[in-house]
């Protein structure tokens, strides 16, 4: 009897740190991804010289972490950063300024949004 309770507490505590684990890859991927558009916006922002280099590596580390999101959010957001990082390379080569720096606002709240998706909290346990 005593191996059992010590086998469900095991699996039990084996349960949480994935979840955690999950949870700070989630964070970590997010960062990587909002890390160049938080420069281009704060370039747009300044009226400075942009290139597209940063939304090109926003781009590569979505499609690159994309099957992991899959597998966690639902598809209606990662379509949102998908077509919005595609509307924000677009704006940027049409040197449509005030609309890119709209759309890699609305891209960094939905990355936010993603990022603290299912996130631990008081509320959730009770």
């Amino acid at each position: 009897m005593r191996w059992r309770a010590t086998v469900a507490a095991a699996l039990l505590a084996a349960v949480l740190l994935a979840g955690l684990a999950l949870r700070a890859h989630a964070v970590r991927l997010c960062g990587e991804i909002a890390g160049p558009l938080e420069q281009t916006a704060e370039a747009l922002s300044e009226r400075k010289a942009v290139s597209l280099d940063n939304i090109v590596t926003a781009r590569e580390n979505w499609n690159n972490a994309l099957p992991f999101f899959s597998a966690l959010i639902t598809h209606e957001w990662l379509d949102g950063v998908t077509e919005g990082l595609a509307r924000a390379e677009g704006f940027l080569l049409c040197e449509e300024d005030s609309e890119a720096l709209a759309e890699l606002r609305s891209l960094l709240i939905l990355l936010k949004r993603i990022s603290e998706y299912d996130r631990l909290s008081l509320r959730n346990i009770l």
